[in-house]
């Protein structure tokens, strides 16, 4: 009965050891980080030539998912410029537009003028659009960033 007790009791030791040994040093909010966040660090944009020798650049998330296709550009540099342009619209909330389609919601990017700069593919839902906007507007936030020389001493690096 002893020795049935003991082995008990070694057998309780080790699954507690075990679970101690695999919770997280921290639980606290700083230390964790969200799936949003890690997307946001890992998109990336790609650009691609169609049969009919137009460029298009594409905004995709970390895991591969579409999130922006530009409008056909009809050369590389164009293509960059298409870049440039998402990235500096983009953290504009009035820059974009949801609108119902017959394949369900999309969003698209616009200039100031109403020019069509980029569209999402269709969500299923409105909320779905809503969050692929807030999406690209982080992404395009990271982005800017990037871009944004640091000033020094008066000088730019």
């Amino acid at each position: 009965m002893i020795r049935h007790i003991s082995a008990l009791a070694a057998v309780v030791v080790l699954a507690l050891s075990t679970v101690a040994c695999a919770a997280p040093e921290s639980d606290g909010p700083e230390d964790a980080e969200s799936a949003e966040q890690i997307t946001l660090r890992s998109a990336s944009f790609s650009t691609s030539q169609g049969p009919d020798g137009s460029f298009t650049v594409r905004l995709l998330a970390a895991n591969g998912e579409l999130l922006l296709t530009s409008a056909p550009c009809a050369t590389p540099e164009d293509a960059g410029r298409a870049v440039e342009s998402i990235v500096a619209l983009g953290s504009n909330p009035t820059s974009f537009e949801i609108l119902a389609t017959e394949r369900g919601f999309v969003f698209t990017l616009r200039t100031p003028a109403g020019v069509v700069v980029a569209t999402s593919d269709p969500y299923a839902s409105r909320v779905s659009a809503e969050r692929g906007v807030t999406t690209v507007r982080g992404l395009v936030r990271i982005e800017q960033q990037k871009a944004t020389p640091v000033a020094t001493g008066g000088q730019l690096t």
